[in-house]
């Protein structure tokens, strides 16, 4: 298993090691990893990006060197190398890292930044939610031990759970909702670890569970914040609408076997009963409007798909 997604946790997704690569860059950490090496350090981080610019190396590969990191100790790593992360488990040194980010006033500057992404007029634009983006720099934060503004703390406690806005998947919930609410819980100052497991390990220990690889759209997938499947799916375990995972995941197999074929072949922007990509007359698609996941051109399509789209449409029923 590589790419996608290998848990349905925080730092278990190529999507997170994406918004970790972006909020260390944002960060300053690559300069700064660039100058400590200076000391007769190595520095992995940059080196990686030196092959990246000479075409020597891809995002992939990137992202493969830090799946190495997320599952090693500091035993295995060499001693003089440094590699710098806003993640704690990717990082060398997070003292070091948290000493910046709090005495540079950077913490501040990157919560304040991505949390004026929530509400500005492009930022549907963004490659990755700025909801979940959010969430994920609170939890690095958290993993290096940072002390977190009181205010930026409320608002994660208040959004971590919103899956429109931020879309965490069903573990990442149960994870944040430990490290927001305790007990033993996050405390300021003190790093906090997730309990996330890296993807080597993950594959070498047997992979992930039956139930998790079968959860639709919630696991090995490019990005596991942005699918209606798994928000409805989230939505209801979270309202208590499936009581038992794994007896769910059952129920759930047998309705996608049920419906494999019966779904529309057209795209998620395409009208399901013609496959046109505006409504009549030029106007706007619409949704369904029980789930909210396929698009029309009008009533007629809508009509003609749905012995199709019933089947999907009403899974959690």
């Amino acid at each position: 298993m590589s790419g996608g997604a290998w848990g349905l946790g925080l730092f278990q997704s190529d999507y997170d090691y994406d918004i970790i690569q972006e909020l260390s860059q944002e960060a300053g950490l690559w300069l700064l990893e660039a100058d400590d090496a200076k000391q007769g350090k190595v520095g992995v981080y940059i080196e990686a990006i030196e092959k990246a610019d000479r075409g020597e190396a891809n995002a992939q590969g990137i992202r493969n060197l830090e799946h190495k990191r997320a599952d090693e100790t500091e035993a295995t790593r060499k001693p003089n190398e440094i590699y710098y992360s806003i993640y704690a488990k990717l990082c060398s040194h997070p003292k070091r890292v948290k000493a910046y980010l709090e005495n540079s006033g950077m913490l501040n500057k990157l919560i304040r930044d991505r949390l004026a992404r929530l509400n500005a007029p492009d930022a549907k634009k963004d490659t990755f939610r700025p909801g979940y983006a959010v969430v994920l720099l609170g939890a690095c934060a958290m993993s290096l031990g940072c002390n977190l503004p009181v205010e930026f703390f409320q608002h994660l406690r208040a959004s971590y759970a919103h899956q429109t806005r931020v879309g965490l998947m069903r573990d990442a919930i149960t994870q944040m909702s430990k490290a927001l609410f305790g007990p033993n819980g996050y405390s300021n100052g003190k790093s906090y670890d997730f309990g996330s497991k890296g993807l080597d390990f993950t594959v070498n220990t047997g992979g992930p569970s039956f139930a998790d690889r079968y959860f639709p759209s919630m696991i090995n997938v490019p990005s596991p914040a942005g699918t209606l499947p798994q928000e409805m799916l989230a939505q209801a375990c979270l309202a208590g609408k499936f009581d038992n995972y794994e007896v769910t995941a059952q129920y759930l197999m047998k309705k996608f076997e049920m419906s494999k074929g019966a779904e529309s072949v057209y795209g998620a922007d395409e009208c399901g009963g013609c496959g046109s990509k505006v409504g009549l007359e030029g106007t706007v698609l619409v949704l369904c409007g029980r789930c909210k996941g396929r698009k029309y051109c009008g009533k007629a399509c809508q009509k003609k798909d749905w012995l199709k789209h019933k089947v999907v449409c009403t899974a959690l029923e």
